[in-house]
């Protein structure tokens, strides 16, 4: 696991090579290309890291429940371990890729945004963990998720309206390139593609941040996920929450019966 970050690193690192540029366009264009790819690197790496831990021990975790383990302790153990994993994996990232493609930018405030989006990307994968069933469904979900990260995050298309509100409020990936983009230069998230007159030309990078913003929301994502996968696991080791949605749904029959 600890290698996965700096081969991936590396491998960006001979990719993209080093992108500084004259050009304010062709500078913050590439810049958009390698934070994109960090971005999505870093939720990979959270993502393999938690996706199968709860469901590989379940069979183990509902017999332990029996005598006194807890469900919240067990996840933050989880989350913690993790969580300290994942740093050093984006630490790792960061360091490689910013020495071999010249990336600029606060290496700190950088860092803290992967890693606090590596810190959503484990909550998020600890709960696909606990609804997934078996380890193999587990990471045939992985996939799924992480493109969808990548179609809403805005690093590839522009977003709007009702896509945009969606992307806000359920992917970690759109605060993590917000939060980056906020460390460069005016210059670099101002420069636009040139265009025809009078036509309206969208920032290539967009002015991102504040960044202490961005790591609030994705704080408030992780906790999200991590309730999420605490009230899915709680329902699943003691059927507590199971026998009421059973009672909702034949009181629906009962008036649907009755209406007809």
């Amino acid at each position: 696991m600890f290698l996965q970050a700096p081969i991936i690193a590396v491998m960006i690192g001979i990719a993209f090579g080093n992108i500084k540029a004259d050009f304010a366009e062709l500078h913050s264009s590439r810049i958009k290309e390698v934070i994109f790819t960090m971005v999505l690197s870093v939720l990979w790496c959270a993502g393999t890291a938690s996706v199968r831990e709860i469901v590989k021990e379940f069979s183990i975790l509902r017999h332990e429940t029996r005598f006194g383990v807890q469900v919240a302790p067990y996840l933050f153990s989880k989350f913690a371990l993790l969580g300290i994993l994942t740093f050093i994996q984006s630490f790792l990232l960061l360091l490689i890729v910013k020495q071999m493609t010249g990336l600029v930018g606060s290496f700190e405030i950088q860092l803290f945004v992967l890693a606090f989006t590596s810190f959503a990307g484990i909550a998020l994968g600890l709960f696909i963990s606990t609804v997934a069933g078996t380890s193999e469904r587990a990471m045939t979900v992985l996939p799924i998720i992480l493109i969808a990260q990548a179609i809403f995050s805005g690093g590839l298309a522009q977003l709007n309206g009702l896509t945009k509100i969606f992307a806000q409020l359920t992917m970690p990936a759109y605060w993590a390139l917000d939060g980056i983009r906020s460390t460069f230069h005016t210059e670099i998230r101002t420069a636009t593609y040139p265009g025809a007159p009078g036509y309206y030309q969208p920032p290539i990078l967009g002015q991102g941040g504040p960044f202490y913003f961005d790591l609030v929301i994705l704080s408030v994502l992780s906790a999200v996920f991590l309730m999420l996968a605490f009230v899915s696991l709680q329902a699943i080791l003691t059927g507590r929450f199971i026998p009421a949605i059973q009672k909702i749904v034949k009181l629906f029959q009962s008036v649907f019966i009755r209406k007809e």
